[in-house]
């Protein structure tokens, strides 16, 4: 498949065309509006937005605000009314059953805000690719590439230490379920029987999970789901192959369709085969280190992208960006699905442990 998509940011030009058409085009809902015009003006990205609340929306002294981090932004006036319609509308059937939502883009589950994946494939649909409204970088600092990874390291060693995690990095050990469900998963070939093995193991503590979710949490659980391949993702699946994608990618998506886990950490999603294609068409594939290339497979709640390499590593994106720099999440596919597996685990006897706390 030849690729003639964006290869640069999107000029002054076009980003003040999409954001006039985003203030006068009343055809478009209200939210997609204001969302687009929060990335495209104020560099406000899908993770941030889809965690705003109504009452980061202020009116006093007839001036409206909108606080995004710790600064307050005075809004001005088309955009103004867009905020205030938004927070009078706040349009989503999950609100229609709770009105008292806090969230200035509510999801699908009530009480619960847009996921950030969701979001994006929001704007996307509207004609904003994430990719291109990335501004031009500034040349980089020499350094920043090690400051890039040592903050890396700093948030994920800090989560570990907060849920109380072993600290010693998943690269560097086998990985093995913790859970009794008759398999412990190891390293082992990707194939038929061993995601049919870990799809059954995943849904089975996804089980668990949502049995005890809103005891421990006090909101309802997102769509966490494992989807096994049907007739339909499998023919995608089989287009896969005429664009050249890591054969470890045919063989997933040749068992399962699609992965949503909304919940686990800060959420983790494996795309269908119809939207590894519609990307693939739309951005092209990512560049890696050493001249090589990846196909965005998955991200995570924040908009981090995952990709797979010829060779069959899996990278993750530094940024919620298609332009920036990638790192080595996983050796393998198969590494990368055990640790979706482990965490998956954790989840569950965490979930479990406070469900038990709050009975108690």
């Amino acid at each position: 498949m030849k690729w003639n998509g964006p290869s640069q940011a999107m000029d002054d030009d076009a980003r003040w065309a999409t954001a006039r058409r985003l203030l006068h085009d009343d055809t478009i809902r209200t939210e997609g509006r204001l969302a687009g015009l929060l990335l495209l003006l104020y560099a406000q990205w899908p993770a941030a937005i889809s965690r705003l609340t109504t009452a980061h929306v202020e009116k006093t002294d007839g001036a409206v605000r909108i606080r995004l981090g710790d600064v307050a932004v005075t809004l001005p006036g088309p955009i103004a009314e867009l905020a205030l319609e938004q927070v009078a509308a706040r349009r989503s059937h999950a609100v229609l059953a709770q009105t008292d939502s806090p969230w200035l883009f509510p999801g699908g589950q009530p009480g619960r805000p847009i996921s950030a994946w969701a979001m994006g494939e929001r704007l996307r649909k509207l004609g904003i690719r994430l990719a291109e409204t990335r501004p031009r970088p500034h040349p980089r600092h020499p350094h920043q590439r090690r400051r890039q990874i040592a903050a890396s390291r700093r948030r994920r060693l800090g989560r570990l230490r907060r849920r109380g995690q072993p600290t010693l990095s998943p690269a560097h050990r086998p990985l093995r379920s913790r859970h009794r469900t008759g398999h412990p998963m190891t390293t082992s070939d990707l194939s038929s029987g061993w995601l049919a093995n870990w799809q059954h193991e995943i849904s089975a503590m996804l089980q668990q999970t949502l049995a005890h979710f809103e005891t421990a949490y006090g909101y309802p659980a997102g769509d966490n789901d494992v989807l096994v391949a049907d007739d339909q993702s499998r023919a995608m699946a089989a287009r896969l192959e005429d664009v050249a994608v890591p054969a470890a990618l045919v063989i997933f998506y040749s068992s399962i369709a699609e992965l949503q886990l909304p919940d686990i950490d800060h959420g983790y999603f494996i795309h269908s085969p119809d939207l590894v294609l519609d990307h693939l068409a739309a951005y092209g594939p990512v560049r890696l280190a050493d001249d090589r290339t990846g196909i965005v497979f998955g991200s995570d709640g924040g908009g981090i992208l995952f990709a797979l390499d010829q060779s069959g590593q899996v990278h993750r994106s530094t940024t919620a960006s298609w332009f920036d720099e990638f790192e080595l999440a996983a050796p393998s596919l198969t590494q990368f699905l055990e640790r979706l597996h482990r965490a998956t685990a954790v989840f569950t006897d965490e979930t479990k442990r406070h469900s038990a706390i709050e009975r108690s």
